[in-house]
Formats: C-alpha cells, sequence, structure tokens
C-alpha cells in the first residue's frame, strides 16, 4: 500500500486532542498548506499526494511525508521538519518542547553508537526491537518502556526509529507522553513517515552542515555567558573555524581543546573534521542542552552537559541521564558509569563570558 494512502487513513481516525506545554510570547509557529485556489499549488518541493504532504528538510539532508492533515513547525526557533502533530501549535521560544505528538531529528553520533540494543539500558525495558532498512540504509526500531525515574514517568511506552545517515543518526520517536489516548495512532503514523523517508548522499563542507539546532537563547544564562553561547553556535554552525579560535583564544583564560595543548584550535578542529570525529556538531549539540554551574576560584563556571558538573556518576540526576541521550548511545552511558564519571566531550564558560575548554576525554 502506498504511504500517501496509509496516511490519510491513519490522520482521518485521529480526533482526539494531544495537551500542549503553555507557551507565551513569539514561538516557531507550524505551518500547513493553504486553502488551495485554482492554478496555484500548496506545497514545494516534489509533488505530493492529495493525502499526504512532503517536509523536506534540504540543510538536514532528509525529507519525507506526512498526513495531510496535520501541522510542522517551520523553522526559526527549531530547524523545520523537526516537530509534527495533528493540530496547530507554537513552540516555546526558551524552553522545551512538550506534549507533541512526533519529533524527528539527525543525533551527530554515529549510528552503531545510537541505536538501542535489544537487552534495553537501565531504566528502560525493551518491548520490541527490530533491525530493517529505510531508505536503503541499516536501521532499527524500537519500542520501550521506562522502569524507572527519570523525564517520563515510569510505565511510559515510546516507540522510536533510528535510521544510519552516514554522518549521523535519524531518530524519529513518539510516546505515550505526548498521546493523550492516541498512542496507538501516533505510532501508525510514524511508521508511514519513516518509510517514505528519503535521505541525500550531498555532504556538507563540515558536520554542522546536517542537524544543527537553531541558535536559541537560554533565559536562565547571564547575559555574557548567553552572548558567548549564541556566538559559538553561530560559528560552529557556519563551519567558520577561524572565528571559532577567536572566540576561544579571546579570554583572559587558557583554552583547552586537546590534552597536550597548543594554541592552534583552529587547525586542530578542522583535522578532527577531516578524520569524521565531528567535533563541530558535538559542540552545537552540548550547548543545545541545560547548563550547570560549579564555583572555580571567585567565579563561577557555565557547564556543559549538565552531567559534567557532578564528581561521581550515581549523583548525576535522572534528567541530566536523559539529556546524554540525545549525544550518546546506551553503551556509552554504561561506560560512563563504570568509569565512575561523566568523561565525554564537554564546554565551559566562565560568568563573565570567557570561553574556557571544549574538550573530550578523560
Amino acid at each position: 500500500m502506498p504511504v500517501p494512502s496509509i496516511l490519510s487513513r491513519i490522520a482521518g481516525g485521529l480526533g482526539v486532542a494531544v495537551a500542549l506545554a503553555a507557551c507565551g510570547g513569539s514561538g516557531d509557529r507550524v505551518t500547513a498548506p493553504p486553502p488551495a485556489q485554482p492554478g496555484t499549488t500548496t506545497t514545494t518541493g516534489p509533488a505530493t499526494q492529495p493525502e499526504s504532504q512532503s517536509c523536506d528538510a534540504a540543510e538536514r539532508g532528509y525529507r519525507l511525508e506526512f498526513p495531510k492533515a496535520w501541522f510542522t513547525n517551520d523553522g526559526g526557533i527549531a530547524e523545520p521538519c523537526r516537530f509534527f502533530h495533528p493540530e496547530p501549535f507554537t513552540l516555546p521560544p526558551q524552553t522545551e518542547a512538550t506534549g507533541i505528538a512526533i519529533s524527528v531529528r539527525l543525533n551527530p553520533v554515529s549510528f552503531s553508537r545510537v541505536s538501542p540494543t535489544p537487552e534495553g539500558s537501565p531504566g528502560v525495558e525493551v518491548l520490541g526491537h527490530r533491525t530493517t532498512t529505510i531508505a536503503g540504509r541499516p536501521a532499527v526500531r524500537a519500542e520501550t518502556r521506562t522502569a524507572g525515574q527519570g523525564l517520563l514517568p515510569p510505565g511510559t511506552r515510546a516507540t522510536g526509529w533510528f535510521v544510519d545517515a552516514g554522518d549521523g543518526t535519524l531518530v524519529a520517536t513518539t510516546s505515550e507522553a505526548t498521546a493523550a489516548g492516541r498512542y496507538e495512532d501516533n505510532v501508525k503514523v510514524l511508521d508511514a513517515m519513516m518509510h517514505s523517508l528519503r535521505l541525500s548522499d550531498r555532504k556538507s563542507t563540515c558536520s554542522t552542515g546536517r542537524a544543527t539546532p537553531a541558535a536559541t537563547r537560554q533565559a536562565e544564562l547571564p547575559q555574557a555567558v548567553s552572548a558567548t553561547r549564541m556566538a559559538i553556535i553561530e560559528a560552529a554552525r557556519a563551519c567558520d573555524y577561524d572565528r571559532l579560535a577567536e572566540l576561544a583564544l579571546a579570554g583572559d583564560s587558557q583554552f583547552t581543546y586537546s590534552f597536550g595543548g597548543g594554541g592552534r584550535p583552529a587547525a586542530f578542529w578542522r583535522e578532527q573534521e577531516a578524520a569524521g570525529r565531528a567535533p563541530l556538531r558535538m559542540l552545537v549539540e552540548l550547548l543545545d542542552g541545560p547548563a550547570a554551574t560549579r564555583g572555580a576560584g571567585a567565579t563561577t563556571q557555565y557547564l556543559w552537559p549538565a552531567a559534567y558538573a557532578f564528581e561521581r556518576w550515581e549523583q548525576v540526576p535522572a534528567s541530566a541521564r536523559d539529556d546524554l541521550r540525545r549525544m550518546y548511545g546506551e553503551e556509552d552511558l554504561r561506560r560512563f558509569e563504570q568509569f565512575g564519571s561523566y568523561v565525554g566531550h564537554r564546554v565551559g564558560i566562565t560568568q563573565s563570558g570567557d570561553w574556557i575548554f571544549f574538550v573530550g576525554g578523560d
């Protein structure tokens, strides 16, 4: 059965609203095709069947179909084709979007590290695990249920797709927490969307050519910290190594980018990108999450990810561990637990806005 027909039948049977997080001010509004007029088209890019519409995230290298009656965000607060919902919604400008039926994003971490295993992980029970192929790429479909504390209440079911995108992993999810009684219907929409997925083979000039979130402000940060964070994200998204080096070396403190030192961060990051290690995308992904703080003499350091602020792994709260899953697979989390602390990449900015480190390893 063609995908558009599946989407049409699913969309037609959905009638219960999903509760969305309250949001005020200007946010990222959804887009849907306007009413058709004689001699006009209601979509951009390749023509779609009447039952569905196409969402083309060209910068991130993917395109997919979703129900014609549904809505998606149009960029700004979040990259386009990131969220899909059966009713209009507005993304909050400074907080996480919640209550939205389906989320699709490109994770900068390789498929082998992100895709779940049949065994599951602490706090997550695997109800179903299937390896398959989507758009000619290796993929995994996993059904899970939370078994411990985390962002989702215990017992919450979720379905996720993980598709090898070459230089990253496309992750698409829905859960009972966003379903308001229509979880099974949303799973059917998600499955159909994934079978319509098309991935581009175009290579970007650096790892931030795809899957990089827009630079959004975090209201809780001091102005100087926020300004430096925004400047770093914008330079990394533009693949501007020289600007990143300027930001790194502009402060009074010595900047750390590798164990072994040196004063050539731009050259180091270029070499890392050429080797396929994607440091710029990791940098943006880290800064896209919540920060934590720690005192350092007379100043305060703002740290990403929040897990890095804790000396021992058992001290890391569930919310900080869940945030790590945006960037790491379950094997990595087990490695951190075995080591006794978070030892992945981290970023530090002082309260005066001095970028003091972006480094990985223990």
